[in-house]
């Protein structure tokens, strides 16, 4: 998801920077107070942070509305990128910024505690599914199989690890894998599988699965065709196509 670098006349809502720390070498975490006024959410929707000139970009919501009492993002380095130099320079807690309200359908809602629920993304797109899947798992209890995958260029774009695979071990029901994808590997921690095969690879058939799509569009183009082959209906895919990185 990108918005373009111009200044953005949405509603903007006070709030202040919380705090920053890195997830790894190449993210950034940002927390940020909920404002005086409220703030209605659901994790995996996305709000546009704005920088002192009110030019803005669009990130992921990984936080829970009324279990975390702040909004978190997680943001990749992009080089050149329009709140690239402010993000990871000037801005510090106790600032002072806008945003504008959270938007997006691709969220968990609570229906059918059971229905199985595949988690699939792209590099930074974990931000998205990390809230999701804290919603379903933690805030909503829910029984059925979730399965997350998370799929990046390198090792370098792997984080929230040790997170993961905390909530892996203490809850049954989920399982999550992370992967390198290239057509041609040299090496062997990387797969030659495509996206489609390592997520339905040990499903015969999707017809009761909830779909959670997020990252880049030729992934989530891919992965949707496949789905409706093995029989995933319309109405279970949910999507959140990143044109490039949050940046």
């Amino acid at each position: 998801m990108k918005t373009p670098a111009v200044l953005l006349t949405a509603e903007k809502i006070r709030t202040c920077l919380i705090a920053k720390d890195r997830l790894n070498d190449t993210i950034i975490r940002l927390r940020l107070g909920i404002p005086e006024t409220g703030y209605d959410y659901y994790a995996g929707q996305y709000l546009t942070l704005y920088n002192n000139q009110g030019v803005g970009r669009t990130y992921c919501l990984s936080s829970l509305p009324g279990l975390d009492d702040f909004l978190e993002l997680q943001i990749s380095l992009t080089p050149h990128g329009a709140l690239t130099s402010w993000i990871y320079g000037e801005l510090k807690a106790g600032d002072q910024v806008r945003i504008s309200p959270a938007s997006g359908d691709c969220f968990y809602l609570p229906g059918n505690n059971r229905q199985p629920i595949m988690l699939i993304g792209t590099g930074i797109a974990l931000a998205a599914l990390y809230g999701i899947l804290r919603d379903a798992l933690i805030k909503n209890k829910h029984k059925g199989d979730i399965r997350l995958f998370h799929q990046t260029h390198s090792p370098d774009e792997y984080y929230l690890i040790q997170e993961l695979m905390a909530l892996q071990a203490k809850y049954p029901n989920f399982s999550y894998t992370h992967f390198i994808h290239c057509k041609n590997p040299v090496n062997i921690d990387v797969s030659a599988r495509s996206t489609s095969e390592m997520a339905f690879g040990t499903i015969g058939q999707l017809s009761h699965w909830q779909l959670f799509l997020c990252g880049d569009p030729s992934v989530i183009k891919e992965v949707k065709q496949d789905a409706f082959l093995l029989g995933a209906k319309e109405k279970n895919i949910f999507e959140m196509p990143f044109t490039l990185p949050g940046e």
